[in-house]
């Protein structure tokens, strides 16, 4: 039981108590301008507010796709690259060439230091096999800008450091190693034509002593075909089929070529 003082006081605290202006449901512990040093909101930046947030991000929602279905929609990124003169600013930049790709990347180094890989579920897996087979299905693949679809590892043959893309090229490479098979990296690219413009193609893989050359492909586009299709060389495709069986595949489809 409280002394009738200490009542009082807790009365007069409990009644100066109150909550965001903005509906959130937590205590008001910040001012407004034109609050007269009230308190009235829970952030120090009232577009902080998770109501707020909460708010325009809806509206922001609605807006964006209001514009889809009218095919109006452009991203502020989109916008940027459609200007002729548009380079990133780091585009032919090294860690040797450039302070601030050297300390990005030591910064990044630095705060993935004993932390393990991040693993992908099962089910996560398969929900994006289905999304790329479905954009696959529909032209869209060839049509996603990648930074990067696999992470690059490095294999040393003879002292000699070469860098793989993903865990298949890995696993292929060490498995012409084990059959002490020469092969090595293409340097030179082949020309094909697509949409009226000349590109150069690189396939993953080159067998001197077959004289074949192989490429690793976990999805196969209409990008692929047509390039392959101009391609003059022999060459093998390893698909996510082929690739957990490389003993069978080797002796079925290269051995023959030779």
């Amino acid at each position: 039981m409280h002394s009738p003082v200490v009542s009082i006081y807790l009365l007069k605290r409990k009644q100066q108590v109150k909550y965001c202006k903005y509906g959130c449901g937590n205590l008001a512990k910040f001012s407004l301008k034109s609050s007269n040093d009230e308190l009235v909101v829970c952030t120090e930046n009232w577009r902080q507010c998770p109501a707020v947030r909460e708010k325009y991000s809806i509206a922001n929602s609605a807006r964006i796709a209001s514009l889809k279905e009218n095919n109006k929609y452009v991203s502020s990124w989109d916008l940027m690259r459609s200007k002729e003169d548009f380079v990133t600013w780091n585009k032919g930049k090294t860690k040797s060439t450039d302070d601030r790709i050297l300390k990005a990347s030591a910064k990044i180094a630095a705060a993935l230091i004993g932390k393990p890989g991040h693993k992908v579920s099962e089910e996560t897996k398969s929900k994006i096999s289905k999304t790329v087979s479905l954009k696959i299905e529909k032209n869209e693949w060839d049509q996603i800008k990648f930074c990067g679809r696999a992470k690059s590892i490095n294999f040393e043959i003879n002292g000699k450091i070469i860098v793989l893309k993903g865990t298949w090229e890995f696993r292929l490479a060490n498995f012409l190693e084990c059959k002490n098979i020469v092969w090595e990296r293409p340097s030179e690219g082949f020309k094909y034509v697509i949409d009226g413009k000349t590109k150069l193609y690189f396939p993953d893989f080159y067998l001197v002593d077959y004289d074949l050359f192989i490429e690793i492909k976990g999805y196969i586009t209409k990008k692929d075909m047509i390039k392959w299709s101009q391609f003059t060389k022999k060459l093998i495709v390893i698909t996510k089929n082929n690739i957990n069986n490389l003993e069978d595949f080797f002796n079925r489809e290269i051995v023959t070529t030779r």
